[in-house]
């Protein structure tokens, strides 16, 4: 009877360890962020849509901007080590206004030559605001954070192969477009992954 007594209390002890271990790895299980699919995430700005030449990008905007914008092209082909000058030229417009927004900076990204990504960078933004405002068009995936100076980041994820995300740093706010397909660059045939072999 005392063994009993002395591995009855041992069982419960062993019983309860367990349950908390199975209910600490359902919490994990549920932290996992499902990516929600848009059909589409917006494409064209300014007249101007993914894939577009340097130059149809200057001649588009240009159009669209103030007339106390500062413009220029700016090569970090050296700056930014990509395989093949995957990033080419960059873009920058100063005081723009899209979605109802001022926006300090705006920069445009070009890879292989092509139209790949627009950043709006405002330190006055109101990310709340924006992503109420952009909630109503688009259903966004929340990423936790790894970087100690966001906030709160969300990802709107197109089938388009186009993504918008709203980033909250602790100074600023970030809207980005892009577009996978460009930045990954062209893809090759079939032959040409073989006679890479």
């Amino acid at each position: 009877m005392k063994k009993l007594l002395l591995i009855l209390p041992l069982l419960v002890l062993f019983a309860c360890n367990n349950t908390s271990k199975n209910d600490s790895n359902s919490d994990k299980a549920t932290t996992k962020v499902d990516t929600l699919w848009n059909d589409t995430v917006q494409d064209t700005f300014f007249d101007t849509k993914f894939g577009a030449t340097i130059e149809e990008v200057e001649k588009n905007f240009e159009k669209h901007i103030f007339k106390d914008s500062v413009f220029e092209v700016h090569d970090n082909s050296r700056e930014i080590p990509m395989e093949r000058d995957q990033r080419v030229d960059d873009m920058r417009f100063e005081k723009i206004f899209f979605g109802g927004y001022l926006w300090e900076t705006v920069l445009v990204e070009f890879y292989y030559n092509k139209f790949g990504g627009v950043k709006f960078y405002s330190p006055h933004g109101d990310f709340n605001q924006l992503e109420m405002l952009f909630s109503k068009k688009y259903k966004f995936t929340e990423i936790e954070p790894e970087d100690t100076t966001i906030l709160s980041k969300k990802i709107a994820f197109g089938k388009n192969g186009c993504q918008l995300s709203i980033i909250h740093f602790r100074n600023n706010v970030e809207l980005i477009y892009r577009n996978d397909n460009i930045i990954n660059g062209p893809r090759k045939s079939d032959e040409e992954i073989l006679d890479d072999i």
